[in-house]
């Protein structure tokens, strides 16, 4: 049996079971980085994204899937993934002209929440097209985090 993540048993039931499901196809416990790439793999293909055809409804369910909901957890537990983080958050301490962030496709919110922790006179944006409702919980507690929508591009 994979290793049960604490953030997994707060999810809905649903995300829940799709997570576990999503979990047994791990060859590792705990889940290593190619093992999350294969995961990501198996959904995109069970969706129907491997056609030569961009399909915009077939890749908004891949980027709203809660294989992303796994991906996040994965990210807030894996180390390289966050010494990544700390270090672009260092750079930013480092650099006091630095006063706004745009983090772009933020997904889960790891990095905003490191830099908002580190730098907490900042202000970060995270943009992503797919915000995912736990993750969006996770960064309410952070009052210079704030989720940001896509007013320009529209299609």
């Amino acid at each position: 049996m994979i290793m049960m993540y604490k953030e997994i048993e707060l999810l809905d039931i649903e995300d829940r079971n799709e997570v576990l499901r999503l979990l047994s196809f791990s060859k590792h416990n705990p889940l290593e980085l190619e093992d999350m790439w294969n995961i990501l793999d198996i959904v995109w293909d069970e969706i129907g994204c491997n056609s030569k055809i961009l399909d915009k409804t077939k890749i908004s369910k891949f980027y709203s899937h809660p294989v992303w909901v796994l991906n996040g957890i994965f990210i807030d537990n894996h180390k390289d993934s966050l010494n990544n983080r700390y270090i672009i958050s260092n750079y930013i301490k480092r650099n006091n002209n630095i006063s706004k962030i745009l983090d772009f496709g933020g997904g889960w919110g790891t990095l905003a929440r490191i830099i908002a922790n580190d730098n907490p006179q900042k202000d970060i944006d995270i943009y992503d097209e797919y915000p995912n409702k736990y993750a969006i919980e996770k960064c309410l507690k952070y009052k210079n985090v704030n989720f940001v929508k896509n007013t320009i591009y529209n299609d």
